[in-house]
């Protein structure tokens, strides 16, 4: 079976440092923390007190996009990927009612569930079920623009917002979609997840001095910052955005998605199953390792993490991996959870498109056993042909996506 080319057509993206696409990427590439003293939790009950929560004006701004009605009915994270969704066809109009909708789907990963929250689970909350249902996220999408293809919701912890992607990618490459709305949501900042992650030790705890406070790969990294956040793009068959007259951004080149199966928290030793997963990603996508430019990396800002990361890096690329530039999103933003992979994508395809590889901010002092160019703390122009983005999640859910300049 002849596999079809996708590409990406369209992309919309939302986090702590902004409400809209052009607001966050002027502040990545300006290397600006999101990450604030916590407003979402009564911060003196839990030993972390920060987070890269959205603009406090959110809830005011989702009643640009939804009614009131709609906001009742939704969670956090519901009503952020109803606004990415609405972002996205308002910026990149695909002219929904001439095409085939029963061809056009719509994937969400979401890791928090879809918001689950028990301060939300009121006795007395008729919506409660409808709120909380995780697959709600993409259901909404899909029923407010008449998307009748595939529509569900991914869940792989934090490589959800990825994995939903590479399914989408999947379902193109073969030729049962022509076309998704894609990507990730997640704005679970609540007492219940901060505690959740202080009980297994994975947050930063550096409360004096929140925008210093996530360092991937720095040697006195101490955890991840929790964030908020979502990205959505247009995936579809060159085929179909060429019929449509789009402009298409990039190629959506491959994709492998693996498991570990060794621990539900920590990746194997080495990064060798992060390795394995970036050497199949290149495989699918029929790239050599010599011609790989730059890695958006997983880069939590924990120790186990970024260790094995950079390990693996080195396994998958060999000499090559001294030539790369590598960086962490998540320095600026903090961890999205299931959204995480999603953000990273679209910030990789703008890097792409202006040739401006974003900074691992507060780096400072390096690791031995992270040795390759992170691109600390300044970003930088540069010329990116094929880019390579990760993510990896709790119970060893591994993606890796490979993006490919597109030259018609």
């Amino acid at each position: 079976m002849t596999k079809r080319k996708v590409v990406v057509t369209g992309m919309s993206l939302i986090t702590s440092l902004g409400l809209d696409l052009e607001a966050n990427w002027e502040k990545f590439k300006a290397g600006e923390s999101g990450v604030r003293t916590g407003t979402r939790w009564d911060i003196s009950q839990t030993p972390t007190k920060i987070a890269a929560e959205l603009d406090p004006g959110f809830t005011k701004f989702v009643r640009k996009y939804a009614s009131r009605r709609f906001i009742r009915q939704t969670s956090r994270s519901g009503q952020l990927a109803m606004v990415l969704a609405r972002q996205l066809v308002q910026a990149y109009d695909p002219g929904l009612d001439k095409l085939d909708r029963t061809r056009i789907g719509c994937i969400i990963g979401t890791g928090g569930s879809g918001g689950y929250d028990p301060d939300m689970m009121r006795v007395d909350d008729t919506w409660a079920v409808v709120r909380n249902m995780p697959n709600a996220l993409a259901a909404w999408i899909s029923i407010e623009f008449g998307l009748e293809g595939s529509t569900y919701t991914v869940n792989s912890a934090c490589a959800s917002g990825a994995d939903a992607l590479g399914i989408a990618h999947t379902l193109i490459q073969s030729g049962r979609l022509d076309m998704a709305v894609v990507g990730g949501a997640d704005a679970v900042v609540n007492f219940g997840t901060v505690h959740g992650f202080n009980q297994v030790l994975a947050l930063s705890e550096r409360n004096d001095a929140p925008e210093r406070a996530s360092r991937p790969f720095d040697k006195n990294r101490d955890g991840f910052v929790l964030g908020e956040g979502g990205g959505l793009v247009f995936l579809e068959s060159e085929e179909h955005a060429r019929k449509r007259g789009a402009t298409i951004l990039v190629e959506h080149a491959g994709y492998a998605s693996t498991d570990e199966a060794t621990n539900i928290m920590a990746p194997k030793e080495g990064g060798v199953g992060m390795a394995q997963t970036m050497t199949a990603a290149l495989r699918d996508a029929g790239i050599d390792p010599d011609e790989v430019d730059y890695i958006s990396a997983h880069g939590t800002s924990t120790d186990h993490n970024d260790r094995c990361e950079s390990q693996g890096i080195r396994l998958a690329l060999g000499e090559r991996a001294n030539k790369v530039a590598v960086s962490s999103q998540k320095s600026m933003i903090g961890h999205s959870l299931g959204a995480a992979g999603a953000i990273e994508f679209v910030v990789t395809v703008l890097s792409m498109l202006e040739g401006f590889a974003t900074p691992t901010i507060n780096y400072e002092v390096p690791d031995p056993d992270c040795d390759l160019d992170y691109v600390p703390n300044v970003g930088r122009e540069m010329k990116i042909d094929v880019a390579m983005s990760n993510s990896f999640g709790f119970g060893g859910h591994n993606v890796t996506h490979v993006l490919r300049r597109y030259r018609g």
